[in-house]
């Protein structure tokens, strides 16, 4: 998997850090809320790099036709 540049990175676009320890969820959210598949100067795919992601609340993806959460490995 090559990542894009034109997709959100929740590590270099965002504040995550997927160091196992720190929190994530709100980065991985605020991911989610930002990309959109009906505005063309964003993203329509939220990428999640190599790591230990820390989520303690639920994530939510509404209303996103068209947009793809990816992940990096097997």
């Amino acid at each position: 998997l090559i990542p894009r540049r034109d997709w959100f990175d929740v590590k270099i676009n965002g504040t995550a850090r997927g160091d196992g320890v720190t929190d994530d969820t709100d980065a991985i959210q605020f991911g989610l809320d930002f990309i959109t598949a009906t505005n063309i100067s964003r993203p329509t795919v939220l990428y999640i790099p190599p790591g230990n992601y820390r989520i303690t609340k639920r994530l939510r993806m509404v209303n996103k036709n068209g947009c793809q959460l990816r992940g990096h490995g097997a």
